[in-house]
């Protein structure tokens, strides 16, 4: 039985719905589902019980830590291996070749990660995307994620390293602008905005720390469409 069955068994069908927080087959539709939606991707091609590195890694993607954080990650996850015979997916079809991204990664697995964030998505330190783009686009081996560790422990280094990899990326926030608050007067804004030039660029309204940098982690995070920030300024608004 193939090392790679467990993961190969667990994906999604091509030809099925896409859900984010599984694994799935089927190149093309996977690509053309993150672009249409904005949302990052991460994609693994692997060679099986033929490299002895694949096998532990995708022991390390099985591991509950992973794949609980797969859950919410907000992510598009393709996985293939040398074993799969699709057009999209068999051995130097689209899907290989785009993993590997022609970079010449003399180790398998090969890992891309690829992100092309839609106009208005607002990334984690706050700016907003002015226009379709590739915000992210990188290739790297398996071992760079789980620095050759196995089961939980190298588990733990992919989740830490795809967290960091995908850092821009709000789950969620691709759903809405920043602007003003309407219902705040210039006055207000502009007294706002001098207390966040004097303070290095954190809210004012809050002990400096690194979710403080404005727009401050509480407020692309934990606040809706029409709710203002903690210093009433700026509100999230829905994109049509």
């Amino acid at each position: 039985m193939s090392a790679t069955s467990t993961v190969l068994a667990a994906r999604d069908k091509a030809g099925t719905p896409i859900n984010l927080g599984k694994w799935h087959a089927g190149f093309t539709e996977v690509k053309k589902f993150a672009d249409a939606n904005g949302l990052p991707l991460m994609a693994v091609w692997s060679n099986g019980e033929l490299c002895s590195h694949c096998t532990k890694f995708e022991r390390c993607i099985s591991q509950p830590v992973f794949k609980d954080w797969m859950k919410d990650s907000g992510v598009v996850f393709y996985f293939a291996c040398n074993e799969d015979k699709s057009v999209d997916d068999k051995t130097n079809g689209k899907g290989y070749n785009w993993c590997w991204k022609k970079q010449s990664l003399n180790m398998y697995p090969f890992v891309r990660f690829y992100w092309k964030a839609k106009k208005g998505t607002v990334l984690s330190d706050g700016t907003v995307v002015d226009a379709d783009k590739v915000i992210i686009d990188k290739a790297v081996i398996g071992d760079t994620l789980d620095k050759r560790q196995d089961k939980a422990e190298g588990a733990k280094n992919c989740v830490a390293y795809v967290k960091k990899v995908f850092k821009p990326y709000v789950p969620g926030a691709s759903a809405y602008k920043i602007r003003f608050n309407p219902n705040t007067t210039v006055e207000a804004i502009n007294a706002v905005l001098d207390g966040i030039d004097a303070a290095g660029g954190h809210c004012p309204c809050q002990i400096p720390s690194n979710d403080t940098i404005c727009h401050c982690k509480d407020f692309i995070q934990n606040k809706g469409i029409g709710e203002p920030c903690i210093c009433n300024i700026y509100v999230k608004q829905g994109v049509d």
